[in-house]
């Protein structure tokens, strides 16, 4: 009686189609891409010839030779300005700013030189530092901020548990106290 109003799914070609594209976005989605970047030794498409000046421009166009002169740098933390500043702008309370503005700002509010181009660098997207000692530290300058909060916060809700509790306490001896001064009086 109940399959009547139901409608049944016809397989149809363009049905097919539908489901074989959605199974595929299922696992395009499931997976992390990775991409292989592929260069031209040369414009003649001839086997043996070697462009050294345009293989070089490939690779600055792709940006690779732009990570070689930060790896070479020796920058052992390389973290984007959006991520840097969501994990540490609890460490100065409000930050002004965004980006490389408002990272600077948490460096130097934290103690760290931002004009040290020995310890710390400012790219355009990414805050760099030279020695993972100086994540350490703000890793650990974060954990006890988080650490004293919690400590806050379990302090307030145990004194306002214990008030309540007290208060409970408190109305029920009241009202026993009501109901034997009553019993008395009977």
């Amino acid at each position: 009686a109940g399959a009547r109003g139901r409608k049944r799914k016809v397989a149809t070609v363009a049905n097919k189609f539908k489901d074989s594209l959605q199974t595929l976005v299922t696992v395009i989605n499931s997976t992390t891409p990775h991409y292989v970047r592929c260069l031209k030794s040369t414009e003649k498409k001839m086997p043996g010839i070697f462009d050294g000046a345009n293989m070089n421009r490939q690779l600055g166009y792709s940006g690779v030779l732009e990570t070689i002169k930060v790896r070479l740098a020796g920058y052992a933390v390389r973290m984007d300005y959006s991520v840097f500043v969501r994990r540490f702008a609890i460490l100065v309370g409000k930050v002004e700013g965004e980006g490389k503005a408002a990272a600077s700002e948490i460096l130097t509010k934290s103690k760290i030189d931002v004009a040290d181009t020995k310890v710390v660098a400012l790219g355009i997207t990414k805050v760099f530092l030279k020695r993972e000692a100086l994540l350490l530290q703000l890793e650990k300058a974060r954990e006890q901020f988080l650490l004293s909060s919690v400590l806050v916060i379990q302090r307030y809700w145990r004194r306002e548990y214990a008030r309540r509790k007290f208060q409970k306490l408190k109305e029920e001896a009241k009202r026993k106290a009501e109901e034997e001064a009553r019993r008395r009086e009977e």
